[in-house]
């Protein structure tokens, strides 16, 4: 097994397990000391994972698909499309970069938008 091989099982352990603290910062050897290949290798891993979350409403299926949907941004960010950047960023609920994203492009109604739909309202009562 190489050495991201092992940082991703790692990660991976970390966010299928609910979160030890581990996954808190993405581990830079996966970002910083890898080539182009290498990251479309761990962003295949990535889209694995993510499409075995089988539950759909749970919060810890929420939370998972988040962690796994930051990794993914951060892996292809220079080389997806905006729609694609964006359509995995609401896919995943990574709401903070599909904002800045749409904020980078000009599109100010769109990121206002998108925080009004994913902003929890506080209940009355």
């Amino acid at each position: 097994m190489s050495t991201i091989e092992t940082i991703f099982a790692v990660y991976r352990f970390d966010v299928d397990k609910g979160g030890y603290g581990l996954t808190d910062v993405i581990p830079p050897e996966l970002l910083l000391h890898t080539t182009d290949e290498e990251k479309h290798t761990i962003a295949a891993w990535v889209r694995s994972a993510i499409s075995k979350i089988q539950e759909v409403d749970s919060s810890s299926a929420e939370w998972r698909r988040k962690r796994y949907g930051g990794l993914l941004l951060a892996l292809e960010a220079e080389t997806l499309s905006d729609a694609e950047y964006l359509r995995i960023g609401r896919e995943t609920k990574r709401i903070h970069e599909v904002v800045n994203r749409l904020l980078e492009r000009g599109r100010a109604d769109e990121a206002i938008e998108d925080t009004m739909k994913n902003t929890v309202k506080p209940r009355s009562g």
